[in-house]
Formats: structure tokens, C-alpha cells, sequence
């Protein structure tokens, strides 16, 4: 018995990184199980099982004192990374990171040891060592922690990809919004970035999906003096699944849905919120920063700072919205560690060293490509690139037979 438990156990992670590899794909935590996934998931299957008998194979010929991989979330290394816990030996997981608005790649050091680069313990015990380890003042540093989110406000683009504030009017706010109401703001994140990330996060979350929680929210707030202001996140945009364009028909009396696509600025809601809710938002944050009251109704990055409210049942949030209908009084803001967070981000080099190589850019077809000199396809990083894109286009296909568009 002990033995099943243990390979079910085991199956069960596999399938955990071959659903994360579909959804990095498609975008798609939702498909319909039709030809076209069970082709691909299939080959993410057996894939892995030739890799975990590979692995086995390594390890009964050869005496291994440490295993490095590369992220280990997904199929081509995640049964690596499950043997070596598994029997003991120690793990260094390398990631890659953006810096200063440049596509440069760093390699982490020991804090990657042993553990999944989402790991939020290993993100706080990293931002603290960070911290104690600078030789500068307090007074410095806290001075770096603040540039790490007026930097975001100002420029939109650090230590991320793209800024999503682009094309953003900075000074628009909805036509009716009345400052003489008390204006909740929710901030979503994209639900494909929160789909297998292991039961760490699975068991934080207050609710099964964000739209879930939008409801309960607008279902609970009963006061007419509160309005609720739905902000849909940017990199929604050009998603037709049914997790994003869903958030259009939710009907309550007291909310508002801000489309990916509007010019409506999310500083402005953010400067101008009573509260603000976050999923997997770095808003959360920011709005920490800004001295405003914040509800987190799941895991993010941040969890484990002293960063915003985070209630630990649906229990402990009804409490607070009924202090909120009743008083109008939202939760006390909670900061002590933001700083820390920004200084955490605006750091890298405390923890981290840059590899051998760098991703750098190409142009096709009057397009900017991100090329790895390390992937490559018949020797070439552009065939590479081309066939990834090809597969893309392939995959990334409806669950639904129903074609919807996009709201302007």
C-alpha cells in the first residue's frame, strides 16, 4: 500500500507539470478534452516517463552527490526534480530573471535549494538575507526598496516583461466614479498563472477561481454606498478562454468591469481606492506601498511578508465585509515588510550571478523575438523559435465550440 500511495503520489506530480506545460503553451487551464489535447498531453506523458526511467537508470549506475536543473516546474525536468527529493539528493534549481528592464540571465544561488523557484517561504527567507547581507544603510536601503515601486508607476516595466500600463490614459478614471462612495478596487490576474503550482498554493487559495471570489464579493456587499470597480489585468487582452471573457457577464448592481483593452488608468483606481482586492496581483503590493488598505483572497509571491490582510477563511472575510457594509471601515492597512519586498526585487545581486550567456534579441517579419542560444533546432536558435511559434499556433486553440469577441 505504501508503495501505490507512493507512485500515485508521484503520477499525480507528473501530471501536475505536464498540465503546467500545456497551460505555459495555450493559456488554455480550461480545455476541452478533444483530439487536439489528448495528442499533445499524451506526448507530455510518455515523455516524462521515459525521463523518469532515464533518470532511474543514471542514478542505479553512477554515484550522484547533486542534480542541477533548470526551474523544474514543468515536463522536460520535473521527474528529476521529484527523484532527487525523493531519494535525497540535493537539488540546486537554476531560474532566470529579468533585470532593469533588460532580457539578462542570472542564476541563482543556494536559496534555489531544494525546492521549486515558486516556493513563497524561499522567496522571504532570500528577500531577509538580502537585507541583512547589504552593506548599505538603512537608510540606502530603504531608499532602493522605494525605487522598485515608483519605478513601476513611472516606467511600468521592472523586473517584468512589458509594461501593461502602455496606452493607458494617466489621468482617465471611469465616467460615474463618485468619490463620495467608498470604491473598491479589484485588480485580477491572469488564472493561467496560478494553475499547478503545487499544493502550497492550491490550499492558500480562498477560492477555487478569481471569478468565484468576484462573485462572492459583489454577492456580500450589500451597502449602497460601496461600489465595486473589477479591474481586468492587460495581459488579458488577446485571451477568448472562458476564465477572462466570463468577467463581462458578471451582472451586480454595485460593480463595474473595466475591460483588459480600456485606457482607464489602474494608477488612478489604485490612488483613488478605499480598498483594494488582489488575487495574484503585484497591485497588492503597490497598493501596500501607497499606504492603502488591501485584501489578498489567495497566494502570490508575497504571501508570506507582512504585506496587506490575507484571511485565512471564508469565515474571517465575512467578518471583515460585514464590518465593511456596516461601518463603511476597511481592514487596517498592513506594510511593515514592503519595503523589504521592493528592496528584494530591486536587488538581484545579492542573490544571484549571471550565467555564461544571455538571451538577446532578433527581428522576423518586422517582429522582436526573443532568442536562447541554448535552444536550438538543426543548430539554428531561429528554427527553433519558428517551430515553437508553429506549435503555438497549434495547440493554443478554444475549449469551446462557441466563438466570442473581445469587448472593445
Amino acid at each position: 500500500l505504501s508503495g501505490s500511495l507512493k507512485a500515485l503520489g508521484w503520477a499525480l506530480e507528473e501530471l501536475n507539470a505536464a498540465l503546467s506545460t500545456y497551460i505555459s503553451w495555450t493559456r488554455n487551464h480550461q480545455p476541452s478534452l478533444d483530439d487536439n489535447f489528448r495528442e499533445y498531453f499524451n506526448k507530455l506523458l510518455i515523455a516524462q516517463i521515459c525521463l523518469k526511467e532515464a533518470i532511474d537508470r543514471v542514478l542505479e549506475e553512477r554515484e550522484v552527490d547533486q542534480i542541477t536543473i533548470f526551474n523544474g516546474r514543468r515536463t522536460d525536468v520535473r521527474a528529476v526534480y521529484d527523484t532527487a527529493l525523493e531519494l535525497g539528493i540535493e537539488l540546486r534549481n537554476l531560474e532566470n530573471f529579468r533585470i532593469d528592464n533588460k532580457d539578462q540571465t542570472r542564476v541563482l544561488r543556494e536559496q534555489y535549494l531544494n525546492c521549486l523557484p515558486q516556493d513563497m517561504q524561499n522567496h522571504y527567507n532570500r528577500a531577509k538575507e538580502a537585507w541583512s547581507s547589504s552593506p548599505g544603510t538603512e537608510e540606502e536601503k530603504r531608499e532602493t526598496g522605494s525605487r522598485f515601486f515608483t519605478g513601476r508607476r513611472g516606467f511600468g516595466a521592472i523586473r517584468q516583461k512589458m509594461s501593461y500600463i502602455q496606452g493607458q490614459d494617466a489621468s482617465k478614471l471611469p465616467e460615474d466614479f463618485d468619490l463620495e462612495h467608498f470604491n473598491i478596487v479589484v485588480f485580477n490576474s491572469s488564472d493561467d498563472e496560478k494553475v499547478s503550482l503545487g499544493e502550497e498554493y492550491d490550499r492558500l487559495n480562498l477560492f477555487a477561481s478569481q471569478i468565484d471570489g468576484i462573485r462572492y464579493l459583489c454577492s456580500h456587499i450589500s451597502n449602497p454606498k460601496i461600489r465595486i470597480y473589477l479591474r481586468v489585468h492587460p495581459n488579458l487582452k488577446k485571451v477568448n478562454y472562458r476564465y477572462h471573457l466570463d468577467l463581462y457577464d458578471l451582472d451586480y448592481p454595485n460593480l463595474e468591469v473595466i475591460p483588459a483593452s480600456s485606457d482607464i488608468s489602474s494608477y488612478q483606481l489604485l490612488d483613488h481606492a478605499d480598498l483594494v482586492c488582489v488575487f495574484n496581483s503585484s497591485m497588492g503590493v503597490e497598493a501596500s506601498f501607497m499606504n492603502k488598505p488591501v485584501l489578498i483572497f489567495g497566494s502570490l509571491e508575497y504571501y508570506n511578508f507582512r504585506i496587506g490582510n490575507k484571511p485565512e477563511s471564508i469565515k474571517a472575510l465575512d467578518e471583515i465585509l460585514e464590518n465593511l457594509n456596516k461601518n463603511l471601515e476597511a481592514p487596517k492597512p498592513v506594510d511593515d515588510e514592503v519595503i523589504l519586498y521592493g528592496f528584494y526585487k530591486m536587488a538581484p545581486e545579492t542573490y544571484s550571478t549571471p550565467m555564461r550567456f544571455s538571451p538577446h534579441i532578433g527581428k522576423m517579419a518586422g517582429k522582436e523575438l526573443l532568442l536562447l542560444p541554448h535552444l536550438k533546432w538543426f543548430g539554428s536558435e531561429w528554427l527553433y523559435k519558428l517551430k515553437y511559434q508553429l506549435n503555438v499556433k497549434k495547440y493554443r486553440r478554444p475549449h469551446t465550440e462557441e466563438v466570442r469577441l473581445l469587448p472593445e
